[in-house]
């Protein structure tokens, strides 16, 4: 049975569009680190991480194999992996 606080959390917010690496900027890059990077940290800020027993970030194999056009995105989900580990 389980208490009030979830026991597991699962993050997959994020957002792609993709742009060569000559057209982005801070403000870009920015957008898309929000959502996946600063959303992952609100929801843990929103249990008790005392009880959470599993927490999975969705990601993509973008940041592994690459993408044209993907370079925030692939940031952002290197961050998200490196904030969860």
């Amino acid at each position: 049975m389980l208490d009030d606080e979830p026991y597991c959390l699962v993050h997959g917010a994020g957002v792609n569009h993709p742009i060569a690496a000559h057209g982005l900027d801070v403000a870009k890059l920015e957008q898309e680190q929000r959502i996946k990077v600063a959303g992952l940290g609100h929801l843990l800020d929103a249990v008790d991480r005392n009880g959470l027993k599993l927490c999975i970030g969705l990601g993509s194999v973008i940041g592994a194999v690459g993408m044209h056009g993907n370079l925030g995105y692939a940031v952002a989900n290197e961050r998200m992996a490196a904030r969860l580990a």
